[in-house]
């Protein structure tokens, strides 16, 4: 866990910043967008929890019903999301660069390019939001060639320390969901996702929502990973650090044996 002194500061972060976000361009449509969402968390457990063989007796027009709801919703949430992205609200520009990659993986029109999920991820990280600056460093760095790796690499490690020491100003913003899997967030075993239905083992390994302690946690652990070839006291004190802010106990554990067979 954290130290007290660091717990504090992002308490008094996360206490200050609504109030110094008031009137914010963007803010009223986010908070729309999150009420809208919440109607989507509704929809999704009705059907994870719904008995398959009662909805296929339902009328027709009642199913379609349902689908029309869903879809409305749904488009609501997509749209209100995007005014609040378009003003510059950087929660909102991270929140949207995750809708867009996702209707990406999914194939969903329009088809979006991966300059555009990167350019608001830019813009949410320029404005000091933690998540999209983890969320720029791993999805916005990728080679295209093994011989832009050692820039890809370069380009992340630099991205993240300028970026991982900066005060949140939206700390009272997250929990949200990780832009990719997180190392630091412990996976179900396999036995549990046995136990699990086939959607809620497809929920199970989305990126995890996360607060802001695990995103600083896993920049750290990142940047460990990164320095470990080059900077071993450097790679050394950022997992440390991850390890303070809660990254999972056994990818700590991992890194430092890697660590310790390179002396």
């Amino acid at each position: 866990m954290p130290t007290l002194t660091k717990t504090f500061a992002w308490l008094c972060a996360g206490m200050f910043s609504t109030t110094v976000l008031a009137g914010t361009p963007g803010l009223e449509e986010y908070h729309k967008a999150m009420a809208t969402q919440e109607q989507l968390g509704q929809i999704a457990d009705e059907v994870l929890n719904a008995d398959v063989e009662a909805i296929k007796q339902l009328p027709a027009a009642e199913k379609e019903a349902k689908a029309k709801h869903m879809l409305t919703v749904t488009s609501d949430y997509r749209e209100q999301l995007r005014a609040s992205a378009t003003a510059g609200f950087a929660p909102a520009q991270y929140l949207y660069a995750v809708l867009l990659k996702s209707e990406n993986r999914m194939g969903q029109p329009p088809k979006n390019d991966r300059s555009a999920v990167c350019e608001l991820l830019n813009d949410a990280s320029r404005q000091g939001f933690m998540a999209a600056s983890l969320g720029r460093a791993r999805y916005c760095n990728k080679p295209n060639s093994a011989a832009e790796l050692l820039t890809s690499s370069d380009a992340v490690r630099a991205s993240l320390r300028s970026d991982i020491d900066r005060q949140d100003p939206y700390g009272a913003f997250y929990p949200v969901q990780a832009f990719t899997l997180a190392e630091c967030i412990e996976l179900p075993t396999p036995e549990v996702l046995a136990t699990m239905s086939q959607q809620e083992q497809l929920l199970a390994m989305q990126p995890p929502f996360m607060d802001l302690e695990q995103f600083k946690a896993e920049a750290h652990f990142q940047l460990a990973a990164l320095e470990q070839t080059d900077n071993r006291d450097m790679a050394q004190q950022h997992l440390s650090l991850a390890s303070e802010f809660g990254c999972y106990a056994k990818t700590v554990e991992a890194m430092q044996r890697a660590l310790a067979r390179g002396k």
